[in-house]
């Protein structure tokens, strides 16, 4: 076989591969596997129903003589159920009398304000917007100690 025949062969050879090779690649990014907005939704609904039909259902109590209402209210009851957290368990009200940081640890998130003090405009600025300039009048209304208020809001409502 002659030299000049032998390249020509080995063009020819390399030609159909990449042709082949990048047929191949155009195909996946033309046509992807799918992950559209559509069967997620129908993969979110149908994770929806499997969850609905394994839960007990509560019997329907008659909170108003309007059907619909009543229908409402029922389903809202029905689903005020407690939900676990990554921690495995349910938050009860014990785990918010607790503080923010048992809280926040029980919801499997870190901690907020190590030194048990109040929070700093840095642990309240949202992870995006870290870095920004934050007026006076934000950072104050972030850090301010609202349990004065909420104590006369509780007095005010009756709850003690």
């Amino acid at each position: 076989m002659k030299k000049n025949q032998f390249i020509k062969l080995i063009r020819e050879t390399v030609s159909k591969e990449v042709r082949r090779a990048v047929r191949m690649e155009l195909n996946e990014i033309l046509n992807p596997p799918d992950n559209s907005v559509k069967t997620f939704n129908e993969q979110i609904q149908n994770g929806v129903q499997m969850q609905r039909q394994a839960e007990v259902s509560q019997p329907d109590v008659e909170y108003t003589k309007n059907a619909t209402l009543n229908e409402l209210l029922n389903e809202t009851a029905n689903d005020m159920k407690a939900y676990p957290t990554a921690g495995g368990r349910t938050l009860t009200a014990a785990d918010a009398i607790g503080g923010k940081g048992q809280l926040a640890a029980a919801m499997g998130l870190p901690s907020l304000g190590q030194n048990g003090g109040p929070a700093t405009v840095q642990e309240m600025v949202p992870a995006d917007r870290q870095g920004a300039p934050i007026p006076d009048a934000v950072s104050k209304a972030l850090t301010k100690d609202y349990r004065g208020l909420m104590k006369a809001i509780n007095k005010k409502r009756g709850i003690k």
